[in-house]
């Protein structure tokens, strides 16, 4: 009777660790793409602003030529 149970816990032991192994890759998974998400929200934001100073508001003649000049590098 001693073996079965030990046969028991082992497998129940096996079973636990490979959950929690999975639980922990899961959330190391998500957390990794999170941050990725985030580190491109960020560069993509950091682009609209750049994007938005070198436009500017054209409300000045001088805003309005930097955006000329600038439209024309592209």
């Amino acid at each position: 009777m001693p073996s079965r149970w030990l046969t028991s816990v082992a497998a129940l032991a096996v079973a636990g660790y490979g959950i929690n192994a999975y639980v922990v890759q899961a959330r190391d998974r998500r957390l990794a793409e999170a941050h990725q998400a985030e580190q491109v929200d960020l560069e993509r934001r950091r682009q609209y602003e750049a994007l938005a100073d070198v436009y500017g508001g054209r409300s000045t003649l001088e805003e309005l030529e930097q955006a000329v000049a600038h439209y024309g590098k592209k």
